[in-house]
């Protein structure tokens, strides 16, 4: 007869997390994301306000002489080839 090991799912979760090895090295790139999200969330206290503060600098930049592409087409997924 086969014994099989009965685990409840929390113990499952901790072995697994016992065998696991945590890299305690962190990417650069996203250090600097993270530190600069943190800034955001600090002065500002919505989304709408960073959305107000961006379109703000976009339109001082644009004043200074700052070009800027227009966004890509819509992509049209009637369009394809089958």
């Amino acid at each position: 007869m086969i014994q099989y090991n009965t685990f409840k799912t929390i113990e499952l979760i901790e072995e697994i997390q016992v065998k696991e090895k945590h890299d305690t090295r962190m990417d650069p790139v996203l250090e600097e994301c993270y530190r600069i999200k943190e800034e955001f969330a600090a002065q500002f206290k919505s989304s709408q306000e960073l959305y107000d503060y961006l379109k703000a600098e976009q339109k001082k930049f644009k004043a200074l002489g700052w070009k800027y592409l227009p966004p890509p087409p819509a992509r049209n997924d009637q369009n394809k080839t089958e």
